[in-house]
């Protein structure tokens, strides 16, 4: 009788153990699950998305949005892909967080049926190119956004976060044949179609940056591949300046399309920004009154169509290819480009240079001094390819961020601002 009662007794607890540890390892998988949204979480900060600025509403979306699994957070993404709220940041979280969603994107690229194949192929390339604010030169409010950091441009995607499988997506949509469109834009976005650009004779670029300019039509950034063709090429004849200059000359002064010839001015004042001060050498010069001639001769398409809008350009040309300014109606950036905005901020930021006003309160940011004008014509002086100094970079002004070799072109330039400064200074000057 002890026996069974003894028994009894040892199942009783071995029961009453188990169903403790049971509701124990129940209640602890209840608590993280309870970490973890489920969509109806974010439903309700979603109906409340600012239309056109950030607010702690967006935040509070995008936070539950990060948390969701890939499947749920690529449901959300598709739902937003269309959408005009450009503020809901979806896209950029997953690129910069959600590289656990790489293989599902993989998957719809592959469906040719799936109306989101080229957003999710973008979507992977950029993943993959990004890069976080830790491993920018400098903290800046350029990384604004719902992440912090940015696509490095100069970069071709190799899988390095997307992971082997994505990256054979990426490389077997590049090489279709048989579907044009997701071949030619699995190169654009992964930096291939760049390399191909890159490898045409200087004859060649010109024929069919010329050929897609008139296609194009102006139409720049409505997804018109004509001008995507004309924009990379745009950086081609860029990059390749001076030795561009001259068949640049030849279409603004003879090239019967008022499309070729509006554009061409376009890609001049870029090589003046980024390569070389046209001023400071014989090919520019003679670019620079090709472009006045243009200007003059009228016929452009299709903004400066009416005579009071081409004098109003040729008065802002004239300032920046002669006098250094490239905004002249801009009084709080110093009439700088965007470009020496930042190396502004950069000098400042990475050696201390006093290139930065304090802060306005009325304009809520800080400008640069204007005596940066001074030291862009410093620089002309010494050295007109100062532009291009360490390396050459035809994109967006911020992407330059992300080269490896930008802090040593600040470095360069912070050498020249403390000689320009030290003259300044012996002879009396501001």
């Amino acid at each position: 009788m002890r026996s069974k009662q003894n028994r009894f007794f040892k199942l009783s607890v071995r029961l009453i153990l188990s169903i403790f540890f049971a509701v124990l390892v129940s209640v602890s998988a209840a608590g993280q699950t309870a970490s973890i949204p489920h969509s109806q979480d974010c439903t309700q900060q979603a109906k409340n998305l600012s239309a056109f600025s950030p607010s702690p509403v967006d935040a509070a979306f995008l936070n539950c949005f990060a948390q969701l699994p890939p499947q749920e957070r690529l449901r959300w993404w598709k739902s937003g892909t269309n959408s005009l709220n450009a503020n809901s940041g979806m896209t950029d979280v997953v690129m910069a967080q959600g590289t656990d969603a790489a293989p599902l994107l993989a998957e719809i690229v592959r469906d040719n049926m799936s109306p989101y194949r080229f957003y999710a192929l973008k979507l992977l390339c950029d993943m993959d190119k990004f890069v976080p604010v830790e491993q920018l030169p400098f903290p800046h409010n350029l990384y604004t956004g719902p992440v912090n950091g940015m696509s490095n441009s100069f970069m071709v995607v190799d899988g390095r976060r997307i992971g082997p499988e994505a990256y054979a997506t990426v490389k077997w949509a590049a090489a279709q044949m048989g579907d044009e469109d997701l071949r030619f834009n699995a190169r654009k976005y992964s930096g291939l179609l760049d390399q191909d650009f890159a490898q045409l004779s200087l004859a060649d670029v010109v024929v069919r940056w010329r050929e897609a300019a008139i296609k194009c039509r102006g139409l720049e950034g409505l997804g018109v591949k004509d001008c995507s063709i004309e924009h990379h090429l745009d950086g081609v004849l860029i990059a390749r300046a001076p030795t561009s200059l001259p068949a640049l000359s030849e279409m603004l002064q003879h090239d019967p399309s008022g499309y070729v010839r509006e554009h061409a001015i376009v890609i001049v004042r870029s090589i003046d920004n980024k390569i070389v001060r046209l001023r400071g050498i014989s090919e520019g010069r003679e670019a620079i009154e090709a472009v006045r001639r243009a200007v003059e001769r009228g016929g452009l398409r299709p903004t400066y169509t009416k005579k009071e809008l081409r004098k109003e350009l040729w008065e802002n040309l004239e300032a920046q290819f002669l006098h250094d300014y490239w905004h002249i109606r801009d009084k709080q950036n110093a009439g700088i480009s965007l470009d020496w905005y930042i190396y502004a901020k950069a000098l400042h930021k990475l050696h201390g240079a006093e290139t930065e006003n304090p802060p306005i309160a009325s304009a809520g940011r800080e400008d640069v001094r204007p005596e940066i004008r001074r030291f862009i014509t410093y620089l002309t002086e010494i050295d007109p390819y100062f532009p291009s100094w360490e390396f050459v970079h035809p994109g967006f002004a911020w992407e330059g961020l992300t080269h490896p070799q930008f802090r040593q072109k600040i470095a360069r330039y912070y050498d020249q601002w403390k000689t320009f400064k030290e003259t300044r200074n012996r002879v009396g000057l501001p």
